[in-house]
């Protein structure tokens, strides 16, 4: 019974974690486009990767 209630707590947790983690992407737009976008252009991968042909040069905003 212990281990049946550890495992719907954890499960309860990670659901808020994850929910939490929602919101703040939703709610804080900005900060998250900057993020994605370093990610993207991979801007700080050191020069001359070969890794580098995946960047996404182009910016929309």
């Amino acid at each position: 019974m212990l281990m049946r209630y550890s495992k719907i707590l954890l499960t309860a947790a990670l659901g808020v974690l994850i929910l939490l983690v929602a919101i703040n992407n939703v709610t804080d737009y900005d900060t998250n486009y900057e993020v994605v976008s370093h990610v993207m252009s991979m801007d700080q991968v050191p020069t001359g990767s070969p890794l580098e042909w995946r960047a996404v040069a182009s910016a929309t905003p």
